[in-house]
């Protein structure tokens, strides 16, 4: 007989214990046929909200004694409490002390925009003098009509597809010609279920060639880390790269922790990297009776700390090269170098990529490093 118990979420297990409430939310991940997981649901007298198929997730609404009786089926992987996620407090520029630069010739014609939010007011700014308003579904109270009970989404919404036609063009968004295709998943009190934020995330993804969606906004923040329900977001998001693999860009963040970036975890994660960058297959091989040497080498290869404003940028480009689009590196400009001073002109290094087809790519790898994004905007 298995342990059930590992299937089972170890916020949820406490709540079950303490039988504190008389129904709970919860997500469940199976392994297969989700429609006799779904039977056994409403046998159970359980209420079933949403299906996110992409992450093989059904949410509903039971009693504890239905939850135990659910973990007995082999097919049901794992089950877990539905968390709450919430709207973030700061506008989008302001929290990031960013400022668009009028230089821009931003417009998003033709450019869908997906928002998962608090909704979007039928404001003049994104309906006149047509309505750019495209799509719009309540998650909450499941009403036909755009409406914002909270003003978070609305405000959203005007920082990136309004025109201005109110103000006389003095405040419009970054692209005021861009459509807004919204999902209300957020309530007047700026808090969501993580089942609808990803159930909207996942129709968002379905309707994007057909609203030509090319950018999705989720201004929303967990108070709490919670592995499983990150995981099913990777999920998802990796649909929608995999979906766009010929025509992608790909964004990448440090982990934050209590609300800081955590560089600590950045460089353990480059120790490694740093000796296969820096260091030539050959001269790896000369050291390969003494191999703890290697990172020392490796270390002098690069400039000084406080005068090195471009090497960091490289080793990262390196590590995306081979970790993400698993191109190996043929050779690098730091492996050239004799002295940490040295500067080496042309590409920062030169990596070889099989293509799905069969033939392969060499790729001219070059990288910029910027202290304040802002500079880089009023450069362009």
């Amino acid at each position: 007989m298995f342990s059930s118990t590992k299937k089972l979420d170890p916020n949820l297990k406490f709540l079950l214990a303490s039988s504190s409430m008389k129904e709970y939310r919860i997500l469940i991940q199976y392994r297969n046929f989700p429609d006799s997981i779904s039977k056994k649901i409403h046998y159970y007298r359980g209420n079933i909200i949403r299906k996110i198929e992409s992450c093989n997730i059904i949410c509903a609404q039971l009693r504890a004694k239905s939850i135990h009786l659910l973990l007995e089926y082999p097919e049901v992987k794992y089950i877990c409490l539905d968390q709450y996620f919430f709207l973030c407090g700061m506008s989008i520029p302001t929290a990031n002390k960013v400022r668009i630069s009028h230089k821009l010739s931003l417009y998003g014609r033709g450019i869908g925009v997906g928002i998962i939010d608090s909704g979007v007011y039928p404001h003049r700014d994104l309906t006149y003098p047509f309505n750019r308003i495209i799509t719009f579904v309540d998650l909450i109270n499941e009403l036909p009509y755009p409406y914002d009970d909270n003003g978070h989404g609305t405000c959203t919404c005007g920082i990136i597809s309004g025109n201005g036609s109110s103000s006389n063009k003095i405040y419009t968004g970054v692209a005021p010609e861009s459509t807004i295709h919204c999902f209300k998943a957020f309530d007047k009190l700026g808090k969501g279920y993580a089942s609808d934020v990803l159930f909207a995330l996942e129709e968002l993804i379905n309707i994007s060639d057909q609203y030509n969606i090319k950018v999705i906004c989720l201004p929303f923040e967990s108070l709490n880390y919670n592995k499983f329900i990150f995981i099913l977001f990777d999920l998802l998001l990796k649909t929608t790269i995999d979906k766009n693999k010929r025509d992608s860009l790909n964004l990448y963040a440090l982990k934050i922790n209590a609300n800081e970036f955590n560089y600590d975890n950045l460089e353990e994660q480059l120790v490694d990297p740093m000796i296969d960058y820096a260091i030539s297959r050959k001269v790896k091989k000369q050291y390969s009776n003494r191999p703890g040497s290697l990172s020392k080498k490796a270390r002098t290869k690069f400039k000084e700390y406080s005068k090195n404003d471009g090497e960091l940028g490289e080793l990262l480009l390196f590590c995306f090269l081979e970790s993400q689009l698993k191109a190996p590196k043929i050779l690098s400009k730091l492996e050239l170098k004799t002295t940490s001073g040295l500067y080496v002109n042309g590409a920062d290094g030169v990596h070889f990529l099989k293509l799905e087809d069969g033939n392969y790519q060499l790729i001219f790898g070059e990288s910029k490093m910027y202290v304040d994004i802002k500079k880089l905007l009023i450069m362009h």
